[in-house]
């Protein structure tokens, strides 16, 4: 089966709006802000099937240095977010992955896993952020790629592409 990749400006919303078009449930994850005092600090990954242990969920996985500049904590990519894809094989239910950053990349547990997702037969949404799309087109066999740039596509060429991989 092909999975459908998003990238570029509005690519996690062009992957919510498919989720709810779907209206299906999802296993995976997505990235989500953390904020204090209404300022952006980080970012949580948020497991989508609610993992055995609830403390693994929503567990701080990029910092927020600068403006420009982030820290990946490698430890929950390589321990939560590796073992939390791998456990929804057993579920059917179609993966989203929203999103994949470069420094993500470097982690071999969830290149790992990235690469037994992209194996599966299940529908699989990659959201793909500026700088990860080349590291992750060499990783993945052609053949079974099928990428979209958000702001370019209209959501309704989005909802047919998956749809057909149901």
């Amino acid at each position: 089966m092909q999975q459908l990749y998003l990238t570029g400006d509005g690519a996690s919303a062009s992957a919510a709006q498919l989720m709810n078009a779907l209206n299906v449930p999802f296993s995976g994850f997505q990235l989500t802000p953390v904020r204090v005092g209404g300022s952006l600090r980080g970012e949580a990954l948020h497991l989508l099937l609610p993992p055995p242990k609830p403390r693994l969920n929503d567990v701080l996985c990029r910092v927020r240095l600068t403006e420009k500049d982030w820290l990946l904590l490698p430890q929950v990519m390589e321990e939560i977010a590796a073992p939390g894809l791998c456990g929804t094989f057993s579920t059917r239910t179609p993966i989203l992955i929203d999103r994949i950053e470069p420094e993500m990349l470097a982690c071999p547990a969830f290149c790992d896993a990235l690469m037994q997702v992209q194996a599966r037969e299940q529908l699989a949404i990659f959201v793909v952020a500026d700088g990860a799309e080349k590291p992750l087109q060499q990783m993945m066999p052609e053949n079974r790629q099928r990428w979209f740039s958000a702001p370019d596509t209209r959501a309704e060429t989005l909802v047919e592409a998956a749809m057909l991989r149901l």
